[in-house]
């Protein structure tokens, strides 16, 4: 007789793996789209916890999750990384800067303390270090630079108070209109003298430059034009033949 059979049952089925959390944060944090160095971090450590540990059991589940949010991490950062670049130079590409002060000198608009002698524009630009647009002289303009100056430092480089730097500047830029009328053979009478000068707040900046600017000036109409240059010889008002003002 058969010696009796022992049977031995099959072995219990092993225990389902806990999902790593950390590497399906990871997962969302990609996701979401604006995490990437996070998604790239989580990934990182969720793909360390699901590998084998070092008794070679296996780790946590989730792997995929982890290998998942540290690609899309990875490639969200770099998307990040040149939209940065792009931005910046396009930034950069439009504002063309002249100087510290950020005055625009792109074209035909600049900086009213760098405008230069001869210069005509549309628009009183009402305080130095705002902008005003250049244009052609023969066009007709509200203004054009008739001269300008630096003022002399105070006592201390204290500023003189506005009183003191109207009246230079009145005195030189009246001067200084005669003396180019005077020059250009044209009568001053249909026309006067405006001016920039420094603010309290541009001198403590170092800033001393008078703008001595000439417009027309007509009691009868006060949008009255001038047309030509001064600078050269061709200035003109509204109702005045060539070269004769």
């Amino acid at each position: 007789m058969d010696p009796a059979r022992t049977w031995a049952a099959p072995p219990p089925a092993p225990a389902p793996r806990e999902t790593d959390p950390v590497s399906i944060a990871g997962f969302v944090a990609a996701l979401l789209g604006v995490l990437g160095v996070a998604a790239v971090v989580l990934g990182a450590v969720g793909i360390a916890r699901t590998g084998r540990a070092p008794d070679g059991s296996p780790g946590r589940g989730g792997r995929g999750f982890a290998v998942a949010a540290l690609v899309l991490g990875v490639l969200e950062v770099l998307a990040g990384l040149v939209l940065a670049v792009v931005l910046v130079v396009a930034g950069t590409a439009a504002l063309q800067l002249s100087d510290d002060d950020g005055f625009v000198v792109d074209g035909p608009v600049q900086g009213a303390d760098s405008l230069a002698v001869g210069d005509c524009f549309d628009e009183d630009a009402g305080l130095l270090g705002s902008t005003v647009e250049v244009e052609p002289c023969a066009e007709n303009h509200d203004y054009e630079v008739v001269s300008t100056f630096d003022l002399p430092d105070g006592a201390e480089d204290a500023f003189p108070g506005d009183g003191s730097v109207a009246t230079d500047a009145d005195d030189r830029c009246g001067a200084d209109l005669l003396a180019a009328l005077e020059k250009a053979s044209l009568s001053p009478d249909p026309v006067d003298f405006s001016w920039y000068v420094p603010s309290e707040e541009t001198w403590a900046d170092g800033d001393r430059q008078v703008v001595c600017l000439v417009y027309a000036w007509d009691e009868d109409d006060p949008d009255a034009q001038l047309t030509g240059s001064l600078a050269e010889g061709t200035l003109q008002t509204p109702g005045t033949p060539s070269r004769t003002v």
